[in-house]
């Protein structure tokens, strides 16, 4: 079974991580344009794989 949510309606708490599997590098540009540049979390992406990731506050340097 699939289902089908907006990715901006994930909200993961700080420290977790969630791993999509099977997508093409058109959905990864997708996925990239429906989050935006400003974004909390940590997206990376390796043959098929998506993971985005909400780090820890601690492991955030302050942007100057």
């Amino acid at each position: 079974m699939a289902v089908s949510v907006p990715i901006k309606s994930i909200d993961l708490r700080q420290g977790s991580a969630i791993a999509l599997h099977s997508l093409s590098w058109r959905d990864w540009e997708n996925i990239l344009d429906d989050l935006g540049e400003d974004r909390h979390t940590r997206i990376a992406y390796y043959q098929g794989t998506l993971e985005i990731m909400s780090p820890l506050s601690r492991h955030e340097r302050p942007h100057r």
